[in-house]
């Protein structure tokens, strides 16, 4: 987004296996929600491989999008589906960008998660502050243990 212009956030779900310092698996991303400052995601994500007393991390980043970095208008990318803009916002060299610290899109906040610990929660719910202000709030809906 430009200068004096609400932001263009989108979140990117990561998963950090059983401890939190691992490199983190991009697994699910939402739609970017074009000047907004106070975004509502409604998207369901599967995290696989959660056991019973084994840690389970997972990351949301929350990022400004830049439609200046994928050549199109942003009225081009809000007529697209989420799964379009994923193919922009996150493919192949954009998750590399990501690991090397270099994502071409400004991270508003991240906030790390333990599937463990939501489950120990009423409604299995959890919120965590962004750092740059607001906040995350996810839910899981039903867990499958192997």
């Amino acid at each position: 987004s430009g200068f004096m212009r609400k932001s263009d956030p989108f979140a990117v779900v990561t998963v950090r296996g059983d401890n939190e310092n691992n490199s983190p698996v991009v697994v699910g991303q939402t739609d970017v929600v074009f000047n907004n400052l106070n975004p509502s995601w409604s998207r369901v994500i599967f995290l696989e491989g959660y056991k019973f007393g084994v840690p389970l991390y997972f990351e949301i980043g929350v990022f400004d999008f830049d439609a200046s970095q994928t050549g199109k208008s942003e009225g081009e990318l809000s007529r697209m589906d989420v799964l379009s803009q994923s193919v922009i916002t996150s493919n192949a060299a954009s998750r590399e960008l990501m690991r090397d610290g270099k994502f071409p899109h400004k991270v508003m906040g991240t906030a790390l998660f333990e599937v463990g610990q939501l489950l120990g929660t009423r409604g299995n719910v959890g919120s965590k502050s962004l750092q740059t202000g607001g906040a995350v709030l996810v839910h899981i809906e039903r867990c499958n243990t192997e």
